[in-house]
């Protein structure tokens, strides 16, 4: 019996007939100043199409980077030198994870002001947005720049010019005889000054006068004799200085008397000045008296007088004349129940008087 042979296709047959050679993944390891290769300079022995594309986007990122440090080195070289210093980045910073991380920034990147270095050097120089300073020739005083409550000039060195910045060791003299008595005597002339000012160093006799003159002057003004009062509330004015407690007491009544005499307008004038009196008891007054007028000009009435004659006499009178009284309906009920009530008394109480008359004749007959 011949035997059965079965020819099986060749397990190759889909392979091509020359295998690709393929050789392992050499990452690009390069310096920032060396050139990358791109699109004409790929590795000759890498021939998969894959490897080659992550190579090229290797290269990209690591070119990219490098014209990043680029510039930075640039911008760090032209500050003077200041930072010679310090060593260049490295590109082996920028490999593997870090590098497919950084990205560049999208936009136009924001504008910062950057000062190195000395700021000393930099007086001269002016910022964006700053305001030129005006030369007044007052080299010695301190102008600051920032508008604030200190924008205002001092000296440079307040305790130099005030006299400040001194060390006092015990037992040291801290002033001489003749500044003391100096600044003794600038106290004394401060004092006088003040109280001739608020009326405070009058003659007893004058004061006393005074306040007899205002204390008549109430009385007559208690009594509604206005015009009699208005002679001594003027005496003590004249008298005494504005600032004092006496003429501000009397101009206050003064005016109040102006005011009930249908003097308005002097009056008005009087408390608008007494509003600014140093004593609080009269610039209250005179400020509520000031209100008063206001609210006339707002209400829109002329005068405070109330005149006895309105104007609508005639027009009551000839309603009036010539006309019987009525009266209301509760009245007339009231008096006709007062009517009907008065029989039935006079016929409760009448029993009464008969019985008074009968006791009194017999009285008589005994």
């Amino acid at each position: 019996m011949a035997s059965l042979q079965v020819r099986l296709p060749p397990s190759r047959l889909f392979a091509p007939t020359c295998p690709t050679r393929l050789k392992s993944f050499k990452p690009l390891f390069t310096s920032p100043n060396s050139d990358l290769p791109l699109d004409g300079d790929d590795d000759p022995d890498m021939t998969d199409p894959v490897q080659l594309a992550f190579a090229r986007a290797e290269a990209y990122k690591r070119q990219k980077l490098q014209a990043q440090s680029q510039k930075l080195e640039a911008s760090l070289s032209g500050n003077g030198g200041s930072n010679a210093g310090l060593e260049n980045p490295s590109s082996s910073a920028y490999q593997g994870s870090r590098a497919s991380q950084v990205s560049a920034p999208k936009g136009k990147p924001p504008e910062a002001e950057i000062i190195v270095g000395d700021p000393t050097k930099f007086e001269n120089i002016r910022r964006r947005g700053e305001e030129p300073e005006k030369d007044d020739g007052e080299t010695e005083a301190y102008r600051p720049k920032v508008k604030t409550w200190g924008v205002f000039p001092r000296p440079m060195n307040i305790s130099k010019t005030y006299g400040g910045g001194k060390v006092i060791r015990p037992g040291d003299i801290l002033e001489t005889k003749e500044d003391k008595e100096a600044k003794e005597q600038r106290s004394r002339e401060l004092v006088t000054a003040y109280k001739s000012k608020m009326g405070l160093d009058v003659d007893p006799k004058l004061i006393a006068e005074c306040q007899k003159s205002l204390k008549d002057g109430n009385e007559l003004m208690d009594r509604g004799r206005l015009n009699q009062a208005l002679p001594f509330f003027e005496k003590v004015m004249k008298d005494m200085v504005f600032e004092s407690e006496l003429h501000g007491r009397a101009a206050l009544q003064w005016s109040i008397c102006l005011d009930s005499l249908q003097r308005s307008s002097e009056a008005k004038v009087m408390y608008k000045k007494l509003q600014n009196h140093p004593n609080p008891d009269v610039n209250t007054k005179a400020r509520h008296f000031a209100f008063s007028f206001e609210a006339m000009e707002f209400m829109k009435v002329k005068s405070s007088y109330l005149s006895r004659t309105t104007g609508y006499e005639m027009y009551f009178d000839s309603f009036v004349d010539n006309k019987e009284a009525y009266t209301s309906a509760k009245t007339e009920t009231k008096e006709a129940g007062e009517t009907q009530i008065l029989p039935y008394v006079v016929f409760l109480v009448s029993p009464l008087f008969v019985i008074l008359l009968i006791a009194v004749r017999k009285s008589f007959m005994l």
